[in-house]
């Protein structure tokens, strides 16, 4: 029973509770800081108190924290029961003739852009790396009022303060150190950014205000789009002036970063603090897999060794002539293991999983990096363009035996 939607004095009683253990929390966030403690022991002390209030409820409260990290803006609804309409933000769909304004599409993953296939229905074919936030605050003309917050300490690797010059608009990225490994967050469609690259941020320090910069966006859709990143390659430039040339935003392009569905963890660190990314990411399942000759270093695989193969000889992955990627249905990079074939070029070793039928559009299922139709799926130009941005090496590491 939800006490809350009572009248009279059990209505008042509940809620001068609440607001009891509000206060308890903020005096205790104040005595933390009053003697010398940390703005994160101060957090854990309002927490405490929250969450003892919540005992015997059967429910947690939603704040703004996920164990270690917090959310990019002061909407908690991702956190409340039934409270993703109000979490993420709506885009217009037609489709088949009916309008609708699905939430859905402004979650991580396959949600956008249906098509009705024979083999499996209605298949989303668009891919989103990231998460869309609604608005909470609009000024009386409508503007979106929210600051958008740093989830954790970092520093300010990349700012693009020209909308035009990208479809995520203007956008701050921050790099975080966790457990000694690199990891990105953006935050894009700002309206204005606060900080300056190279800046040094706390947790929840504003970077910028919500706005609807970049593609596709009006006042009304306001939001911010967040996402958590790998850094796939640092010789990302050499990889844009072979394909496309030109490149304003360095290795911080969306081009080189590839994303991981950011409320899933943030949700999952709820339950576990100690969930490090990679082991959350070690987690998933392939969707497909890759394999390619062995030319030389991985970029990858020296930033983040939760890649690396796990054989336990190394003189197997030494002498392994090729290498074997696995990837989610979304291109996120999972696992390399030494491939036995020697090959002269990429080539599809899995299509999908066993559950996907036979005969569904592999451009469908895969953000158009393979073609074809499953199980015969083969490497799309997409695709072959993406494995070639991880294999791409700096000047003199073609040929070596080095994996990273």
């Amino acid at each position: 029973m939800n006490f809350l939607s009572l009248d009279g004095e059990w209505s008042r009683a509940v809620a001068a509770g609440l607001a009891l253990f509000i206060v308890l929390g903020l005096l205790a966030a104040g005595f933390a800081l009053s003697a010398g403690g940390s703005p994160e022991e101060a957090r854990e002390a309002v927490e405490e108190v929250v969450e003892e209030e919540a005992v015997g409820r059967n429910d947690r409260p939603a704040t703004v924290w996920a164990g270690p990290l917090r959310l990019p803006t002061d909407n908690v609804a991702l956190f409340k029961e039934n409270g993703a309409p109000q979490f993420y933000q709506y885009v217009n769909r037609h489709f088949e003739g009916q309008s609708s304004q699905p939430w859905e599409a402004g979650q991580y993953g396959f949600v956008r852009t249906p098509v009705r296939t024979e083999e499996m229905g209605v298949v989303y074919t668009r891919f989103h790396e990231g998460i869309d936030i609604r608005a909470t605050q609009r000024d009386g003309r409508g503007e979106p009022r929210d600051t958008v917050r740093a989830t954790d300490d970092g520093t300010v690797a990349y700012i693009n303060e020209s909308a035009p010059a990208s479809n995520y608009g203007k956008y701050v990225v921050v790099e975080h150190e966790w457990k000694g490994t690199p990891y990105y967050s953006l935050y894009a469609h700002l309206s204005e950014p606060y900080v300056e690259t190279g800046e040094r941020v706390r947790q929840g320090a504003p970077l910028g205000r919500m706005g609807y910069t970049g593609a596709g966006l009006d006042k009304q859709r306001a939001h911010m789009h967040f996402e958590l990143n790998v850094l796939i390659n640092d010789h990302f430039q050499q990889w844009i002036d072979k394909h496309f040339g030109g490149n304003p935003h360095g290795v911080y392009s969306g081009l080189n970063m590839r994303g991981f569905d950011p409320a899933s963890y943030l949700e999952a660190l709820r339950d576990d603090p100690d969930l490090t990314p990679a082991k959350f990411l070690t987690g998933l399942d392939p969707y497909y897999k890759i394999a390619f000759p062995r030319n030389g270093p991985l970029d990858v695989l020296r930033r983040y060794p939760w890649m690396r193969p796990s054989v336990g000889d190394s003189t197997v992955a030494a002498s392994a002539p090729s290498w074997e990627m696995s990837f989610t249905r979304g291109g996120f990079p999972l696992k390399v293991e030494p491939y036995s074939r020697e090959l002269s070029g990429p080539t599809v070793t899995m299509s999908a999983p066993p559950e996907v039928p036979d005969g569904v559009s592999c451009m469908h299922l895969t953000y158009e990096h393979l073609k074809g139709a499953t199980p015969n799926c083969t490497l799309a130009p997409r695709g072959r363009r993406y494995i070639d941005l991880i294999t791409i090496q700096g000047p003199g590491e073609s040929g070596s035996r080095r994996a990273w």
